[in-house]
C-alpha cells in the first residue's frame, strides 16, 4: 500500500492534468469560436452582396416591364391608326380585302 505522503503526488498530478485540459479544452474553444465568428462575418458579407444584386435585379425587372408597357401602348396606337385607317379607306370604297 501506499502512504498518504506518496498518494498526494499523484492526486496533484491528477488535478494539474485536468487543468490543462480544461486550459486546452478553452483555448480550443475560443479558437472554434473565432473561427465561426469570421464564418458569419463571411456569411454575412455574402448576404449584403446578393441582396445588392437582388436590388439591381428588381430594378432591372421595373425598367423591362415599364419598357414593356410603353410598347403595348405604342402597338395599341399603331392598331388603332391601322383600323381607323382602313375604316377611312373602306368608306371611300378605296380599299378592298
Amino acid at each position: 500500500k501506499l502512504s498518504p505522503t506518496t498518494k498526494k503526488p499523484s492526486i496533484l498530478k491528477k488535478k494539474y492534468y485536468k487543468i490543462g485540459t480544461l486550459i486546452r479544452d478553452f483555448a480550443t474553444e475560443k479558437s472554434q469560436g473565432a473561427g465561426l465568428k469570421k464564418r458569419i462575418e463571411e456569411l454575412g458579407s455574402a448576404l449584403d452582396l446578393t441582396n445588392e444584386h437582388l436590388e439591381e435585379a428588381k430594378g432591372l425587372k421595373e425598367s423591362a416591364e415599364h419598357e414593356l408597357k410603353g410598347f403595348e401602348v405604342e402597338l395599341s396606337l399603331n392598331d388603332s391608326s391601322i383600323l381607323a385607317q382602313q375604316d377611312l379607306f373602306d368608306s371611300r370604297g378605296d380599299f378592298k380585302d
